[in-house]
């Protein structure tokens, strides 16, 4: 276990977005189950590590999104250009998807803080969406990271001025 939590300590700039979550959540339940302290303090280490290069890219993903077409919906992959590097689709899809998973990836750590303005690039990726004409799969990142924030206490009267149910 020792070489691993080691080597997870290199990360490289170019990984996606959805690999440094999963990487997260590794890290979050191997730290649940692990009783050595000194491993238990390296994998909290890792996990604020990933925590802040998500702060980054979830400002990027922010930073972008004014400049595509979120309602643009997929070619079929089969007789088009689908999900490849060189279609203008994949960096809408990426984008929605990145959002949440930068979010949900800074949420799982136990130790990290979710700042403000983390808090507004959450709630600006949710609420810029026209859900009658999305086609990412990235809305689910969006939503498990705004419920995971909503059962750390975030959100709870906001937009509702106290009229929760």
């Amino acid at each position: 276990m020792k070489p691993a939590v080691e080597q997870s300590f290199i990360v490289e700039d170019w990984q996606p977005t959805y690999a440094l979550l999963q990487m997260q959540g590794s890290m979050e339940l191997l730290k649940s189950l692990e009783q050595d302290a000194d491993l238990k303090q390296q994998m909290r280490d890792i996990m604020a590590m990933l925590s802040q290069r998500c702060e980054i890219r979830a400002i990027q993903a922010d930073r972008n999104a004014p400049n595509l077409d979120l309602t643009m919906v997929c070619t079929d992959w089969r007789t088009g250009e689908g999900l490849s590097d060189e279609g203008a689709y994949r960096r809408v899809w990426y984008n929605i998807r990145e959002s949440g998973e930068a979010a949900l990836t800074q949420l799982m750590d136990p130790a990290g803080s979710f700042c403000e303005e983390q808090k507004i690039l959450l709630a600006r990726a949710i609420t810029r969406l026209d859900y009658d004409r999305v086609s990412s799969g990235g809305i689910f990142y969006l939503q498990a990271a705004y419920w995971k924030a909503r059962r750390q206490g975030m959100y709870e009267n906001e937009g509702n001025r106290g009229k929760e149910r």
